[in-house]
Parts: C-alpha cells; structure tokens; sequence
C-alpha cells in the first residue's frame, strides 16, 4: 500500500473520529484535543508533516 494511500485513510479516520467527537457533546473535548490527536496519530505512524506532499 503506497504512503500516501496510508495518509488518506488516516486522514478519513481521523475525520470520522472528530466528527464522533463533535456530536458526543463532551464538555472536556475542544478543538485543540483534535488537533493534538491528529498530530499524536501522524507521530505515531512516523510520518513528518514535511513528508506529506
């Protein structure tokens, strides 16, 4: 599977997951907790923001 294949579904995950997130009407969930799992997830799988094209 090509990295960038990898990144797109990342990226749809990440989006499902937030769109949960957004609709589960948590008090302590804010956009920059988004923000920090997107960037957690990124660094998990090794791949620099600088990589993507």
């Amino acid at each position: 599977m090509s990295e960038v294949r990898k990144l797109r579904e990342e990226v749809q995950r990440i989006q499902e997951h937030r769109h949960v997130i957004l609709w589960s009407g948590s008090n302590d969930t804010t956009v920059w907790n988004v923000v920090a799992e997107y960037f957690r997830l990124f660094r998990l799988a090794g791949v620099s923001i600088s990589d993507l094209p």
